[in-house]
């Protein structure tokens, strides 16, 4: 047997993965720390009050609806690149932002005296903008006069928290993916569209195909707009380009002038294309103005009701005169609201229409809000739609296997009830959903309202879970020792190596449920039972669309589960997802809950992919980092089961790339000179992975010539017993392959347990 332990690598896991670095102001002392923070404080607040006063002087100047009709076009929408790759101009910008401008905007009055905003004028709003925004955060932070009052540990942890929500509440918008948002949102709301479309005149899922159609029609129309600008910036001669542009975009009585004077003034074209620009922007407000008819004529629904919803989502110029700057960043009006209604009648401005979409629940939620008994039917409906979704997301993942939905049992004097659970292979699932809203003032950071929602949203579902979870350990320990079953459970719990928990929320809690930690150092969680993995329907559906294969999205929940309670990371589902990919969640050498990880940006493959499908385009699906060998040996495991054949993948699985390439080069010595009819060194036929203290599998891999009698895992035990001398280690995942085909295919399996101690029946996440 030939024993390798991997090395412990601290700087990376994986080729493809995360480089891990320290924060260079955790090695300063406490007094130049409380320095440093005071006077980042400080360097803010002045920042802040120059980037505000540059901002509100520069729009006091310039056309409202050129200007964010400019910056929503160029700062949120995609444009193709020479690699027909897309993205955005300016990422830097974010909806956030354009929304905060609008709000700025609406607290003046209307004026026909104002200049279109010019390219110079523009670049001041995408730096100063981003810069304005970190600012406010940042001026939150401790003042030379506070910095060194007597905070608890409890209490410093909780103002983390609340900065943290505080600073997503702020910018980030996608709570999933446009098509999740649409089909999620119109299927939960057609729930009550009779009680709706009695109070109101159109159904409510008809809301959100009228959100998704104003979405939907700006892109179309100013996708429309940068064609003409292209057929025209794609013409060869001066002359061309500019006679080809004037027909196009006519300016009132100036066109003839203006035309010659390009023309004399010999521009190259190149100089041209740049003049020609600024021009073409003064249209692209044209295309964000509708009337409610047009709307009516384009969509169907009826007039009246069409009319009056438009006006229910619009503010006009004024009317957040008394709305005190600051309030904007966090409870800004326009997130409701984000149409602006004219002068005329029935007609309106939107840059903005994907913050429909963006806020559709709370949205809904104001509109049914003078309707208690509707209000009340889509409280009912939120539940049992949730748990509905969940139960059909569950058997997509998971197919042939039995779903048992409303599982109802008894601890002491207590009845529960427990959403969703499952057996696959050896491990239980259990799901619990949880369909309450995230309250308005929790995501502003309220310290009350954050620990109610987070008890309600996350705490509770996960002790649900955990408490059951306690009772099928006991219960399986208790037939496992020969005694009478005290538990009438629906699923076999035969052999069952885990017990795995998942909880499912409705709306995401900006992100907070993916960053348990956060919260258990600020002491709100107070719970008894490990916290289970709590994800939103949205990424719940992206995490069965990436993994195809039923065991590889066993496998994440496993892992996501048994690292939110090994390491403390910070990052949204999507952000682990994308690491997931690169490094199977893990990391190597890392020593856990000795290092916080912050993942945020991780999820870009995904958002590129997911968004280029939403948008009709083709585009590769991100892929996991695994080596093609270790990718054939999961398939054909998975197709000759056995029971712990999902432990047997999941162990491959777990490997880096840089582990998994490692062991196959191992493997394929060994392999070769079997196939050369040498005997192998020392009679040592197998690899051994031997994971660090804090990991209780062991793998296996052994290579057979299977023209040899007995059996390809003949003297596994022994070689298990070895494998045992780790202490830590508690079971061992043998798998044996043909060292005859160079493809090295699966032959067989085994899992052992070891036997010279009592090892726990269930591994509880």
């Amino acid at each position: 047997m030939r024993r390798r332990k991997p090395r412990q690598q601290a700087s990376s896991g994986s080729a493809r993965g995360p480089i891990f670095k320290s924060i260079p102001v955790s090695q300063l002392t406490d007094k130049d720390r409380k320095d440093w923070v005071v006077a980042i404080g400080e360097q803010a607040r002045s920042e802040l009050a120059d980037a505000l006063s540059e901002v509100e002087t520069l729009i006091a100047r310039v056309e409202p609806f050129q200007t964010l009709a400019v910056m929503a076009s160029y700062a949120l929408m995609r444009f193709v690149t020479k690699d027909n790759s897309r993205k955005r101009a300016t990422p830097e910008v974010q909806q956030g932002h354009v929304e905060f401008l609008q709000a700025m905007y609406l607290r003046l009055g209307p004026s026909t005296l104002l200049s279109p905003s010019t390219p110079d004028d523009i670049q001041v709003l995408f730096d100063q903008l981003p810069r304005l925004f970190s600012a406010q955060h940042q001026a939150r932070l401790p003042t030379r006069e506070s910095v060194d009052r007597p905070v608890t540990a409890d209490d410093g942890a909780l103002q983390i928290v609340q900065e943290y929500l505080r600073a997503h509440t702020t910018v980030v918008r996608n709570w999933g993916y446009f098509s999740s948002v649409t089909r999620i949102s119109g299927e939960l709301l057609s729930g009550i569209d009779q009680q709706f479309r009695a109070r109101c005149g159109l159904a409510a899922s008809d809301v959100v195909k009228l959100f998704e159609h104003l979405v939907r029609r700006q892109e179309k129309r100013v996708s429309d707009h940068w064609s003409r600008v292209q057929d025209v910036l794609c013409l060869v001669t001066v002359d061309e380009m500019v006679d080809a542009f004037f027909a196009r975009f006519p300016f009132d009585g100036e066109t003839a002038e203006a035309a010659t004077e390009l023309k004399r003034e010999a521009l190259t074209t190149r100089r041209l294309k740049a003049a020609l620009l600024p021009m073409a922007d003064q249209y692209l407000a044209a295309e964000f103005f509708f009337g409610s008819d047009q709307i009516t004529q384009e969509t169907g629904l009826p007039p009246a009701a069409v009319e009056s919803l438009l006006r229910k989502l619009s503010l006009s110029f004024g009317a957040l005169t008394n709305t005190p700057v600051d309030r904007l960043f966090l409870n800004n009006p326009v997130w409701l609201r984000p149409l602006i209604a004219l002068d005329s009648p029935g007609q309106y401005f939107c840059a903005l229409p994907q913050t429909l979409m963006s806020f559709v629940y709370p949205i809904v939620d104001e509109l049914v809000k003078p309707h208690p008994e509707v209000a009340k039917r889509l409280s009912d409906v939120r539940a049992h739609f949730l748990e509905s979704e969940v139960e059909r997301l569950l058997k997509v993942a998971f197919p042939d296997v039995q779903v048992v939905p409303g599982f109802k049992w008894r601890d002491g004097d207590q009845e529960f009830e427990t959403d969703a659970m499952l057996r696959f292979d050896s491990t239980i699932l259990l799901v619990e959903s949880k369909s309450a809203k995230v309250s308005w003032p929790a995501l502003r950071g309220a310290p009350d309202r954050l620990l109610r929602d987070v008890r309600e949203l996350i705490v509770t579902p996960s002790e649900q879970s955990g408490r059951l979870a306690a009772k099928l350990q006991q219960e399986i320990a208790l037939r496992s020792a020969g005694s009478a079953p005290q538990m009438d459970f629906p699923l076999s719990l035969d052999k069952v190596t885990a017990v795995v928990r998942l909880s499912v929320s409705l709306q995401d809690f900006a992100t907070v449920q993916s960053v348990p930690s956060l919260l258990a150092q600020a002491g709100v969680l107070n719970n008894l039972y490990p916290l289970a993995p709590c994800i939103s329907l949205a990424d719940l559906e992206v995490l069965i669309d990436l993994f195809e294969q039923p065991h590889v999205r066993l496998h994440y929940i496993r892992q996501r589960a048994s690292t939110m309670l090994a390491h403390q990371v910070v990052g949204d589902e999507l952000d682990m997802l994308g690491l997931y990919l690169d490094t199977s969640l893990n990391f190597g050498g890392l020593q856990p809950g000795e290092q916080n990880i912050t993942l945020n940006g991780y999820s870009a493959r995904l958002d590129r992919y997911y968004t280029a499908r939403d948008e009709g385009e083709h585009a590769r699906k991100p892929r996991r980092a695994t080596i093609a060998w270790f990718n054939r040996l999961c398939e054909q495991i998975s197709k000759r089961p056995m029971f712990g054949w999902s432990e047997l993948t999941g162990a491959l699985l777990s490997l880096t790339p840089i582990q998994q390439q490692k062991v196959e080069r191992e493997v394929q010595k060994i392999a070769r000179r079997i196939r050369e009819g040498k005997p192998v060194r020392d009679s040592k036929d197998t690899i051994v992975l031997v994971g660090p203290e804090w990991a209780n599998t062991a793998l296996a891999i052994r290579a057979r010539d299977k023209r040899q009698p007995g059996k390809f895992l003949e003297g596994a035990e022994h070689l298990a017993s070895e494998v045992f001398e780790h202490k830590h280690v508690e079971r061992c995942c043998m798998v044996a392959v043909d060292a005859l085909d160079q493809q090295l295919p699966y032959l067989g399996g085994a899992l052992l347990t070891r036997a010279d101690r009592p090892v726990p029946a269930t591994i509880f996440f």
